[in-house]
C-alpha cells in the first residue's frame, strides 16, 4: 500500500507542477493582450472582452481547466481506493 500512496503522491506533485506552469502561461498570454491586468483579473476573462475573445487565451485557459479536471479526477479516485 505504501508504494501506491507514493505513486499517487508523485502523480499529484507532477499535476501540481503542470498546473502552476499552465496558470503562469495563461497569465502571460493575458498580459500580452492587456498589460494592465492583475492575475486576479485573468481569472475573470469575461470582464475583459479582448481576452475573452482571444483564441490563444481560450486555448491556454482550456488546457489549464483540463489539467485541473485531471487533478480532481485523480483525487476522487484516491478517495475511492481508500
Amino acid at each position: 500500500m505504501a508504494d501506491l500512496e507514493k505513486f499517487m503522491a508523485d502523480i499529484e506533485a507532477v499535476l501540481e507542477h503542470m498546473i502552476a506552469q499552465q496558470r503562469a502561461k495563461v497569465v502571460d498570454v493575458a498580459l500580452d493582450i492587456l498589460p494592465h491586468l492583475t492575475p486576479e483579473d485573468v481569472k475573470n476573462p469575461q470582464e475583459s472582452p479582448e481576452i475573452a475573445e482571444d483564441a490563444t487565451f481560450n486555448f491556454e485557459d482550456g488546457m489549464l481547466a483540463g489539467l485541473m479536471s485531471a487533478r480532481m479526477a485523480l483525487r476522487s479516485q484516491i478517495f475511492n481506493v481508500y
